[in-house]
Formats: structure tokens, sequence, C-alpha cells
């Protein structure tokens, strides 16, 4: 059975807007929008990296000093495959020494509000689990 198919068969037994919700945007992307958004931004560092491009820590130096165990090709490699799909943007300025900072596209701005969601539910479940 196919993956729409399949999916069709899950509605009928759920009956629920939720699932129906859900399975339009399934239909629309092709595929799981969770899925597809973690194509782009998914991964060890990238939510890492974002954060600090966010709070403007946007410096290829500062993010690698921030971020301890990431590796100057893992970060090099990341911000490439941010640049490639819209999200950042590097700006290389002519002066000596060179300056170069990576900025969220309007696009990338988009993601601002998952980012800071993240932020506030590590907060409240690092102290819902302290206390717990």
């Amino acid at each position: 059975m196919d993956r729409i198919r399949y999916l069709n068969a899950l509605r009928e037994q759920k009956n629920s807007p939720r699932f129906d919700h859900f399975l339009s945007m399934v239909q629309q992307a092709g595929n799981c929008p969770v899925r597809l958004t973690n194509n782009i931004i998914g991964g060890k560092w990238k939510p890492v990296i974002l954060n600090l491009i966010v709070h403007e820590a946007n410096r290829f130096g500062e993010i690698l000093h921030i971020v301890e165990g990431l590796s100057k090709k893992v970060l090099t490699t990341h911000l490439r495959e941010l640049e490639a799909a819209g999200i950042v943007e590097r700006r290389e300025y002519q002066q000596k020494p060179k300056k170069v900072e990576y900025i969220l596209t309007e696009k990338g701005k988009t993601f601002i509000p998952v980012i800071e969601a993240m932020c506030k539910w590590g907060i409240d479940s690092k102290s819902i689990t302290a206390a717990g």
C-alpha cells in the first residue's frame, strides 16, 4: 500500500480535524513537513548555529569559540548548507583583516519563532527536570 493510501486509511480511523490538517500538509509538501524541515535545519549543530546567528553571534570565529565540540569542518559544512537552503546569507566585507558575517535571510527570519520556542521549551524542560 502506498503512503498516501495508508494515510487516507488512517484518516478514516482517526476521524480528527488535527489529523486531517496533518494529512493536507503532507499532501501539499509531498512528504512529512517535519521531515522536510528537519532536512534543512536538523542535526546536532544547525539549530545551535541558527540560535547564535539569531542572537547576533554571526561570525565564524565567534560561533566556533562558543560551541564546544564543533569543528571548523562541520561549521563550514553547515553554514554552506544553510546558505544553499536560503536560510542564511554570507556577507564578506572587503577589509583587512577579512571580515565575514552570516545573517538570516527573509526566509531564515521566519525561523526565529521556532528557535525562540525551542529555547523556551529547553528552559522549561530543564526546570521541570531539576524540580522532579
